[in-house]
C-alpha cells in the first residue's frame, strides 16, 4: 500500500489506498462482466415486445438490472481505486471517503482534537464458518463527543510514518498527540 503524503505551508494532505481484497474484488468482477451481457440481452428483448404490459415489465427488470450492476461497478471501482482523504488545514480536519457518485467528509476543529494516536481496534470476521474476534490497526482521534477513527487495517509503520507527518506539519500542537511511555 503506498501513502501519498503532500505537506504545504498550508495543510496537509494524506491519502490512504483502499486495501485490495483479492477474495472479493474477484468475484465482483466475473460479476460485473457477466451482467454486460444479461444487460444487452434484456434490452434487444425488450425492444421486441409491443404490448404494453409486457412492455411496462421489461422497463422495471431492466431498471432493477441496471441498478444492481450499477452498484456492482461501484463496489468495484472503489476497491481498485477508492482511497480515504485526511486534509488537516490551520482550522480543520477533513476526512474524507470519495466514492464514485458520492464523497463523505467529516470535518472536526482542530483546536478540539486530542490524543491522536495509532492504536489497535478489534472487530469480528468470520473465519472458517466461526466467527473470531480480531485486530486491526486504525488511527484515532477524541473530538468532543466521539472518538474518531480513520486508516483502518494500516500496515504500523505507515501508521507510524502518518502520525510522524501529523505530528511535524506543525499545523497540530504537539500536545494533541498521545505520549507513549515506553517501559
Amino acid at each position: 500500500m503506498s501513502i501519498y503524503i503532500k505537506k504545504r505551508q498550508d495543510s496537509l494532505t494524506i491519502r490512504i489506498p483502499v486495501k485490495k481484497n483479492p477474495y472479493l474484488i474477484i468475484p465482483i468482477l466475473i460479476l460485473v462482466s457477466l451482467w454486460v451481457p444479461f444487460l444487452l440481452l434484456l434490452v434487444r428483448k425488450s425492444l421486441i415486445n409491443n404490448d404494453f404490459i409486457t412492455h411496462l415489465f421489461w422497463v422495471i427488470g431492466l431498471s432493477s438490472w441496471f441498478f444492481i450492476g450499477t452498484v456492482g461497478v461501484t463496489l468495484l471501482i472503489w476497491m481498485l481505486f477508492g482511497y480515504e482523504e485526511i486534509k488537516i488545514q490551520k482550522d480543520m480536519v477533513i476526512v474524507s471517503k470519495p466514492l464514485v457518485f458520492y464523497v463523505r467528509n467529516n470535518f472536526y476543529d482542530t483546536s478540539s482534537i486530542k490524543e491522536i494516536r495509532l492504536d489497535k481496534e478489534v472487530y469480528k470476521a468470520r473465519k472458517n464458518n466461526m466467527w473470531q474476534e480480531m485486530t486491526r490497526n486504525i488511527i484515532r482521534m477524541d473530538t468532543p463527543g466521539k472518538t474518531v477513527g480513520f486508516a483502518r487495517g494500516i500496515a504500523s509503520h505507515d501508521g507510524e510514518t502518518i502520525i510522524i507527518n501529523m505530528a511535524s506539519c506543525e499545523l497540530l500542537n504537539q500536545k494533541q498527540f498521545q505520549i507513549i511511555h515506553k517501559a
